[in-house]
């Protein structure tokens, strides 16, 4: 049987407020869909590819599943403008609640302005791209033929609130790109696949039903095709 590992951040995760349960999300439709694979998810809430590329998530998460395939879904927690440093957040998040409501909703009322001006990312360009190039090492090392899918680029309404978004979405991936290129992986650009205006949930971000289910579709011809 062959093993196919899912690996990224809340993309693949449920998100019940948005109506996207378990059963709506990508991996699990995959898993129902494809025969004689054994699909593996290994998502999780805010990762980035800082930790993704640490020693015991490639052991985790690569060298010791030794994949057939490996689905890399990353880069969005990296790329996304933020308000605050995570140093600022934790500090921030240790202040009386008053003050800590009053600092954050000054800081997103002005989002657009701060995101501008402060210019801050959880994983710089460079970092991003030793991180990826760690990630598809351990993959190559393994034999795993390996898809590295893109980053979404959010609707027109959350672009206009944070600056330069979609500049770091395009940058991000061209990065990934390259790496796909370098290792001589596959890259999806999801953007030919995902509709920003219809396939996302309400915060431009997350797929909701309809995206996990032609993410599913096309993961499902690729594997076929493969395997």
């Amino acid at each position: 049987m062959h093993k196919i590992v899912l690996l990224g951040d809340s993309l693949g995760m449920p998100r019940p407020s948005e109506n996207v349960f378990y059963e709506n999300t990508y991996p699990y439709l995959l898993a129902r869909k494809v025969s004689g694979c054994d699909v593996i998810s290994r998502f999780s809430r805010a990762r980035d590819t800082r930790l993704q590329s640490s020693e015991q998530q490639i052991c985790d998460d690569i060298l010791w599943l030794q994949p057939d395939m490996l689905v890399m879904h990353l880069g969005i927690v990296d790329c996304a403008p933020r308000l605050f440093k995570p140093i600022e957040r934790r500090i921030i998040s240790i202040v009386p609640p008053f003050m800590r409501n009053g600092v954050i909703h000054f800081f997103s009322k002005n989002r657009s302005f701060f995101t501008k001006h402060r210019n801050i990312v959880y994983v710089e360009k460079d970092e991003f791209a030793r991180n990826v190039w760690r990630v598809c090492r351990a993959a190559q090392q393994t034999g795993s033929k390996v898809i590295i899918l893109g980053i979404i680029m959010p609707p027109v309404s959350v672009l206009n609130r944070s600056y330069g978004f979609d500049d770091n979405v395009n940058e991000y991936n061209k990065i990934l790109f390259n790496a796909s290129k370098e290792f001589q992986f596959e890259f999806a650009d999801v953007n030919k696949i995902i509709s920003n205006d219809s396939d996302l949930c309400d915060d431009g971000i997350h797929l909701n039903k309809y995206g996990n289910e032609l993410l599913a579709s096309y993961l499902l011809e690729v594997i076929q095709n493969c395997f």
